[in-house]
């Protein structure tokens, strides 16, 4: 499991069960639990697509991964209908500001006449089990096209746009990344997000972050089957 700050990977981390710290190379603060028949780490790979590319790569490469999982928190968009410590789940990964802009409209790859691989789909046995498992918790759920964006967004009239282009259910900035590293490896990769704020004009005190992470170890805790091992 790959996700951006120390605070994600501890949230997770206490989900799952029995925590240890190992050191994974470059990553000296990683988390290591085996449960369920699954022995998960869980790595902090730092923010942006990037970074998270990096972490997985990195993983992918040390180790038999036969599963990756994005997870973290996320803005929820206004169409999606979610709160605070709701859980969006992703249907698709994409890669949504990964194009070009023009006067008129924002190009992506495919309007660019361009393969590069901007939608990832969510491994479908994985979001099978992830979603039976939420279902258990109570937590609000959606579903729907997850995006990936390195500079988040932090206006109504961007917000209503990206709303429009993908019938998005919230963004977050590592997804794709995760995303990208698994098709290439031909991994099985799911991305699960838990809301802090709502997508639209920024404004920090609104968020609840707390929330978020409450909510962070709660689904990791759910969507781990034991066929994922």
């Amino acid at each position: 499991m790959v996700t951006a700050v120390d605070a994600e990977r501890d949230a997770v981390a206490d989900g799952i069960g029995a925590p240890h710290q190992v050191s994974i190379g470059p990553y000296r603060h990683a988390r290591r639990c085996e449960t369920a028949g699954s022995d998960v780490l869980i790595i902090a790979g730092g923010v942006g697509p990037a970074a998270a590319a990096a972490a997985a790569s990195y993983a992918v490469a040390t180790h038999d991964v036969s599963h990756i999982v994005s997870m973290g928190i996320a803005g929820a968009f206004a169409s999606a209908h979610l709160s605070a410590g709701a859980v969006a789940l992703a249907s698709v990964i994409v890669a949504a500001d990964l194009g070009a802009l023009t006067p008129e409209r924002f190009l992506d790859l495919a309007a660019m006449g361009l393969d590069g691989g901007a939608t990832v789909p969510s491994d479908p046995a994985m979001f099978a089990d992830a979603r039976a498992g939420l279902a258990r918790t109570g937590l609000s759920v959606a579903v729907g096209p997850l995006l990936t964006l390195s500079t988040v967004t932090g206006t109504a009239l961007r917000a209503a746009e990206l709303m429009a282009q993908h019938g998005a259910v919230a963004e977050a900035m590592e997804g794709a990344g995760v995303a990208h590293v698994a098709a290439l490896h031909n991994i099985p990769v799911l991305e699960v997000r838990t809301i802090s704020n709502q997508v639209g004009n920024r404004d920090r005190e609104s968020w609840d972050l707390l929330g978020a992470l409450t909510s962070l170890t709660t689904a990791a805790g759910a969507i781990l089957c034991p066929g994922w091992s």
